[in-house]
């Protein structure tokens, strides 16, 4: 105890603040290990579950690619979903406002090609290039990329063939990261895997996805018209209109 002027100061109780603190951060360390083992264990439990989704054939699809200032990406995106093993497939990428050559650049590449459908419109944001986007797709199925994503060639047929259910209205995609050439970007592809891959996977098991990534995910168009579309209220249009969908009792994952 130290006496002054201004009053006395109480020393004794320091030691139950420490012991309160250190207790909150071992409980805190306790649930962080849980949570992380309970999902790896739903994980592996969804990947070993039989896998008898199939569509007898693959139907027509619309690959929406919403586009601003990608010059970068943009045609190694577009080529990607053009190498897909699906014939009957189509592009519509809007290019939202760019002030760089995106447009320019998906004109010369891709003006003549009769799979891919080129709009330009002013700047008006990621949720309503996808609406426009959507606005001119004509298929049962769509599925949404983002400019700076390269999918496998076999990816738009895995993603497609879960809508054998009735029941599926969206379907997430396994998002990786392909550029691990620093240590941060392997950083964040670590992240990928544990804190949303996977968690994708548990969540799958326990039928409550929460998030069908816009970067890639598959949607039943009937289900995001019932949903009222892709608004623009928050800056997570993707949780927005997975959120609406499971309202709708719909909305699966990848397996």
């Amino acid at each position: 105890m130290v006496g002054g002027a201004g009053g006395r100061v109480h020393f004794q109780h320091v030691p139950v603040v420490a012991v309160a603190v250190a207790t909150v951060f071992i409980l805190g360390i306790v649930l962080v290990s849980g949570r992380a083992l309970i999902i790896g264990i739903l994980a592996i439990i969804e990947k070993l579950r039989p896998d008898n989704a199939k569509l007898p054939e693959p139907p027509g699809v619309t690959v929406l690619i919403p586009a601003h200032n990608e010059e970068s990406v943009i045609v190694q995106t577009v080529q990607s979903v053009l190498h897909s093993d699906l014939s009957n497939i189509r592009v519509i990428v809007v290019d939202d406002g760019s002030s760089d050559r995106t447009l320019e650049l998906l004109e010369s590449n891709f003006g003549k090609n009769g799979c891919v459908q080129i709009i330009h419109q002013v700047n008006r944001g990621k949720a309503a290039a996808l609406n426009n986007a959507l606005s001119h797709a004509h298929t049962a199925f769509v599925v949404t990329i983002d400019a700076d994503t390269e999918i496998e060639t076999d990816a738009i047929r895995k993603l497609l063939r879960h809508f054998s259910d009735p029941k599926v209205g969206a379907v997430a995609g396994n998002v990786k990261v392909g550029n691990r050439s620093r240590w941060l970007t392997r950083w964040q592809a670590l992240e990928y895997i544990t804190s949303q891959n996977m968690e994708k996977r548990a969540f799958d098991l326990l039928n409550c996805i929460t998030v069908v990534p816009g970067a890639l995910g598959a949607w039943r168009r009937e289900a995001i018209e019932a949903a009222g579309g892709i608004t623009a209220d928050t800056v997570a249009e993707d949780a927005d209109l997975t959120i609406a969908i499971r309202r709708l009792g719909l909305a699966r994952h990848l397996r």
